[in-house]
């Protein structure tokens, strides 16, 4: 299963959407407004897109968000839609007025759970409007599991993949009038979305299948015929698949060539006129990338130079690779590998670069460098007022996603998104949940190895209204044995908050189970449950 969705299933566990009403005054603003909901849809913040300095799109847990700044207000929104996919979104790309997301659900099939697809939408006006694809799928084949598809001068067979279970877009992107898309079941495959040909004999356009190289294979030439063992097939291989048939990342770097990771290295494609494409398969072995497992790319555009660089975020598959990035200067001629990020042992969930600079986010946190060998860690997102008291702070060490605008530094993680100007001197924090109207615990139910982690404890907030004087929590289980005492509250944006990090009075993590915490204030008492799960 990819860490994409992953990360996206547990983020959306116990996030929230504030659902009050709000007024615009921008023209573009006034027209998008039917269908906004303020505030994001999830704390957890899986990707960031940037359509300009203004306008930033949210991939997170619980579907699309999108931030819009208008004289130096920023004003965070979810945008709500038919024409977008269910779910949490673990693929979203953004460039200019193009917006490409993808969706994901959790489903119970066969009495256990899987991820499964629900489509790609895709907005050409800076997401007005939205129009939806469904997760490729094909038909059940008449005879056997394969099914032919024309590809230019040859007919590929390929293993079917008739169900949405296990076929989730992990990545998508756009080069000319296609979407792309990269899933572990389906591969890549592509649909046009513009410049469409007139409907000929009753077919209407469908996602096309994309060959790509089998795992032995260094080339696969579209003008040449394929060979008469050629399986599209994503199976492992020992049961007749290949890893280079999983797709996990695609990136377009222009017009004419189009980057795709999968469990089995890089595929660096060259499209022709005719949007035929020949392959040049990269991998560990081959290649010294740091692992076969491509998660992930990023195209920095180095001024002084004359190529871009090509990133690649590689994940271990075996004890001979690492977790790690790889970047190569020559268009995959030759790769080299940040020594750094395996040293530290970093794994690496995205990158992103804006001339010299590049950022990437990681599950220990952000990081920066210059030159792509030495970095340096960031801060966690804590936003402070004048009187250095803490006004908003992000629980969170693990970073999600990362983008530079000219002005400021975003990103995303599990428990909000944070912004800086001077690489984390300072920041600002942005939190999004339900007014409450007494008091309540939040993320619930509480994760401890998996919610809010910082310095080794999870963490979840007991908030409460600010008209509301409280005094302590007392936190019970379910004999009521008191559990622990807490009260070092503080006020945030006209709430009262409270962090515990899921310890009792001795300083031990407490049990799995229901827990009654009782909010002791002046006038009373308010009770609530907390579900902690270790």
């Amino acid at each position: 299963m990819s860490r994409k969705y992953i990360v996206c299933f547990i983020l959306g566990i116990g996030l929230s959407i504030v659902p009050t009403n709000f007024k615009l005054t921008n023209d573009l603003l006034d027209k998008s407004s039917i269908g906004l909901i303020e505030g994001l849809p999830s704390n957890g913040v899986i990707d960031i897109g940037i359509s300009s300095d203004s306008l930033l799109f949210y991939g997170t847990g619980g579907g699309l968000g999108k931030s819009v700044t208008l004289d130096e207000q920023i004003n965070f929104y979810t945008i709500n839609s038919f024409n977008l996919p269910r779910g949490g979104n673990p693929a979203l790309y953004v460039k200019d007025s193009i917006v490409v997301v993808s969706g994901v659900v959790d489903t119970l099939a066969q009495d256990e759970y899987f991820s499964k697809g629900t489509g790609i939408s895709i907005s050409t006006d800076y997401g007005l409007t939205w129009q939806y694809f469904n997760q490729p799928i094909d038909p059940i084949p008449d005879d056997g599991l394969y099914l032919y598809s024309d590809w230019y001068s040859n007919s590929v067979k390929y293993l079917a993949v008739t169900v949405a279970i296990n076929n989730v877009s992990y990545d998508v992107t756009v080069n000319g009038d296609y979407i792309y898309s990269a899933s572990w079941a389906g591969g890549i495959r592509r649909i046009q979305f513009r410049n469409i040909p007139p409907v000929i004999d009753g077919v209407i356009k469908e996602w096309e299948v994309v060959p790509l190289p089998m795992d032995d294979s260094f080339q696969l030439f579209c003008d040449y015929p394929l060979s008469d063992y050629y399986i599209l097939n994503p199976n492992d291989p020992s049961n007749g698949g290949n890893h280079n048939h999983k797709g996990f990342a695609v990136e377009s770097q222009n017009d004419s060539i189009i980057w795709v990771g999968t469990a089995n290295g890089v595929n660096k494609g060259i499209i022709d006129d005719n949007n035929c494409i020949s392959w040049t398969h990269y991998t560990s072995v081959t290649h010294n990338i740091s692992g076969n497992w491509v998660i992930g790319f990023n195209i920095q555009k180095i001024q002084s130079a004359n190529l871009p660089r090509i990133w690649a975020i590689t994940w271990s598959t075996n004890s001979a690779e690492n977790n790690g990035l790889s970047y190569t200067d020559n268009l995959g001629s030759s790769w080299k590998t940040s020594n750094m990020i395996e040293d530290l042992g970093l794994k690496v969930f995205n990158i992103s670069s804006k001339n010299e600079k590049v950022y990437i986010a990681t599950d220990k946190g952000l990081y920066f460098s210059l030159d792509g060998d030495y970095w340096e860690k960031l801060s966690r997102p804590i936003e402070f007022d004048n009187d250095g008291n803490i006004v908003e702070e992000i629980l969170s060490e693990a970073v999600y996603s990362v983008a530079e605008t000219s002005e400021f530094l975003w990103v995303g993680t599990g428990d909000g998104i944070g912004k800086t100007n001077n690489l984390g001197i300072d920041w600002s924090a942005y939190r999004f949940f339900e007014p409450p109207t007494n008091f309540y615990a939040y993320p619930n139910p509480f994760f401890v190895d998996i919610n809010n982690r910082v310095n080794g404890d999870g963490h979840v907030r007991f908030i409460c209204n600010a008209n509301v004087k409280p005094n302590k929590i007392l936190v019970y289980d379910y004999s009521m044995n008191l559990v622990v005492e807490l009260n070092d509250f503080r006020t945030i944006d006209n709430e009262n908050e409270l962090i515990w990090n899921g310890r009792n009075s001795i300083n031990m993590v407490v049990s799995n189970g229901v827990y009654f915490c009782n909010l002791i204030y002046n006038e009373g008492s308010f009770w609530t449950k907390l579900l902690v799960i270790n």
